[in-house]
């Protein structure tokens, strides 16, 4: 087929329907084998026609084993286009249950944030009133020791100013033996 046919189908290929397309590839096969046979004095620019219902095709010209592998051609390529479809439909199924899962792991990871910053403050409170514990507990460990030991020199003085007071008085009571103050020491040793 010569380009000038071309120019004349290519506008209504463009705006032409499946049956169109094969009415018109049909017909300019057919007018390509007419014009191949026919001598050249006749003009070799095909006529056509445009009518809103196209006339029945004819597919006397092209072989038999052409249109069965034109048809298993198709036939494979529709069901490969619904084994796409599937895949697509599967993956996208597969897509959305990702997302939801990242959602929850997402959600899930945000509340055991905000738990482990709970936690967290939580136990920095609890070191910081141990802490204040233990030096509460510190000062009245000493305080009470202070006031142990002050006790303990408050009961020492009064027990040696006690002792003193009865050892004067067991003195001066042996006074009047005529024993020396060595021998009335040592009794009073014995004594207490």
């Amino acid at each position: 087929m010569n380009r000038l046919g071309l120019r004349m189908l290519s506008p209504l290929l463009r705006t032409a329907t499946r049956r169109q397309t094969r009415y018109f590839a049909a017909s300019a096969r057919t007018w390509s084998k007419v014009i191949s046979e026919t001598p050249s004095t006749i003009p070799k620019t095909p006529i056509l026609i445009p009518t809103s219902k196209p006339p029945p095709v004819d597919v006397t010209s092209v072989p038999t084993s052409r249109l069965r592998s034109v048809l298993a051609a198709q036939s494979r390529l529709r069901s490969r286009e619904r084994q796409t479809s599937k895949h697509l439909l599967t993956a996208l199924r597969d897509l959305h249950n990702v997302k939801a899962k990242l959602h929850k792991s997402s959600l899930h990871t945000h509340h055991v944030a905000h738990r482990h910053r709970r936690l967290k403050s939580s136990f920095e409170h609890e070191i910081h009133l141990r802490t204040e514990l233990e030096k509460h507990v510190h000062l009245l460990e000493e305080k009470i020791a202070h006031e142990r030991s002050w006790r303990r020199l408050k009961e020492w003085s009064w027990r040696s100013v006690i002792v003193g007071a009865v050892a004067v008085n067991y003195v001066a009571d042996l006074g009047g033996v005529g024993l020396d103050l060595r021998e009335r020491l040592k009794r009073f040793v014995e004594w207490l």
